[in-house]
């Protein structure tokens, strides 16, 4: 008779642990991210690119590191933003920070394509049903 209580009570206790070990996964491994809207990611990618044009690469890569915000055509223009930036620097050393900024952003805004991902800017209040 011992070892039958025993027995049940290695089972219920097991399956107490089973139990919390599936809550603790589900805590740990299953739950959401932040949620983004396509705004706010615009938003920070936009000023990553801003912060390009000043050729502060650390700036920019804080940013991508501190909000976990990172576009793969956004990233092709920051790298040249980066490096038009040094250039000018490189040429003309006295040349405000303002001045370059001001002027590539011109450049930036004249040049043909996308600048980021397209799907950013589609309108967030679209509800897009998909059938069964």
């Amino acid at each position: 008779m011992n070892s039958l209580n025993l027995t049940r009570d290695i089972i219920r206790y097991t399956r107490y642990i089973q139990h919390d070990l599936i809550i603790l996964y589900s805590y740990l491994f299953c739950q959401a991210g932040v949620l983004r809207s396509a705004d706010e990611t615009r938003q920070r990618l936009e000023e990553q690119l801003y912060h390009a044009t000043y050729g502060i690469e650390k700036r920019v890569t804080d940013l991508q590191t501190k909000y976990g915000t990172k576009d793969k055509i956004t990233q092709y223009w920051i790298n040249i933003l980066l490096q038009k930036a040094c250039e000018i620097k490189a040429n003309q050393p006295g040349r405000p920070s303002d001045s370059i900024s001001v002027e590539l952003r011109q450049w930036f805004s004249e040049q043909p394509g996308d600048k980021m991902n397209p799907l950013l800017t589609i309108d967030s209040t679209l509800t897009i049903i998909i059938p069964c």
